[in-house]
């Protein structure tokens, strides 16, 4: 047998990954996955508080429209429940959902939209109701 036949031979039985190569590779990967976990974790918190904010946004036009087209005079407040539909009162007046919010802030919460008789939104009565 020459030196070629030989080679060629020894060539062919070590073809694969070695034990140690596997584990290192997988040791990278594990390493990888911790490190990002806390990265996707605070995008998904920032990404659910601008969800949040939106929300309140919508409420509070809606507050807006739904107080126009009324043309009340008094002092109105709105709740808002998880499917967007106003209950006119305090939140004894109706059963708002409490799954509106979805931050951990706001999470089993509601809007509450209260609009003065001029028809301004009153910002210190207006917030996250907690169930």
């Amino acid at each position: 047998m020459n030196l070629k036949q030989k080679l060629s031979k020894k060539m062919k039985k070590t073809g694969g990954f070695t034990l140690i190569e596997m584990l290192i590779v997988v040791a990278i990967i594990a390493i990888l996955v911790v490190v990002s976990i806390p990265m996707v974790s605070s995008s998904l918190d920032k990404a659910k508080k601008a969800t949040d904010d939106a929300n309140f946004r919508a409420a509070k036009a809606a507050a807006m429209i739904q107080f126009m087209t009324s043309e009340k005079t008094t002092e109105t407040t709105y709740s808002y429940n998880s499917d967007g539909t106003a209950v006119e009162g305090t939140q004894t007046a109706g059963d708002p959902g409490y799954d509106y919010g979805q931050s951990e802030a706001n999470k089993k919460g509601y809007v509450q939209v209260v609009i003065t008789k001029d028809g301004i939104v009153d910002k210190d009565k207006t917030k996250w109701v907690k169930a």
